[in-house]
């Protein structure tokens, strides 16, 4: 969506902000989970990265934490109608993402980068079902000769932008 904004030439608003931050959530918590299994590379080399400081069980639970507010948010971006409505159905990639860092913490030291691998795997997943059900319902409001691109979501309209059909909007 950041680059689809500045394509169109759409007007930051507080669903551009609230965005951001909510992918600003999802990056911070992979940095956390990056750091999880290297406590002892990162003591032996005499930084003190979080992981050091506070141990394997924090930082994962600090991953978890911030990818859980990315998720949680775009779940209540998607219900109030910011956001596509068949995003919703991306809640079940949510818990299994969550039940992945729930087996992650159990695991002593923090597990191997192999923990850090799924994670990112998992995470991939559900990036590509809600890419899928987002162009999904781009392409069925399309045809359906609706406007497109969030012009058209159940919380409304932009007020910056025109209310004409996709196919008569200014190129």
């Amino acid at each position: 969506p950041l680059v689809g904004w500045a394509v169109v030439y759409v007007n930051p608003d507080p669903r551009t902000l609230i965005v951001w931050i909510l992918g600003a959530f999802g990056v911070l918590g992979c940095y956390f989970a990056a750091q999880a299994f290297q406590q002892q590379e990162d003591s032996s080399r005499g930084y003190q990265t979080l992981v050091v400081t506070h141990g394997p069980a924090t930082v994962i639970f600090a991953a978890r934490l911030c990818i859980g507010i990315g998720f949680i948010g775009a779940l209540i971006l998607a219900i109030i109608g910011w956001i596509p409505r068949v995003c919703l159905a991306g809640i079940l990639c949510g818990i299994w993402v969550d039940r992945w860092f729930r087996l992650w913490a159990k695991e002593p030291d923090g597990g191997s980068e192999a923990w850090a691998r799924g994670m990112a795997k998992r995470l991939l997943v559900a990036g590509l079902v809600a890419l899928t059900f987002a162009l999904g319902e781009y392409v069925r409001a399309s045809l359906a000769g609706e406007p497109v691109a969030g012009l058209g979501t159940v919380a409304g309209h932009p007020p910056d932008r025109p209310r004409l059909p996709h196919w008569r909007m200014p190129q």
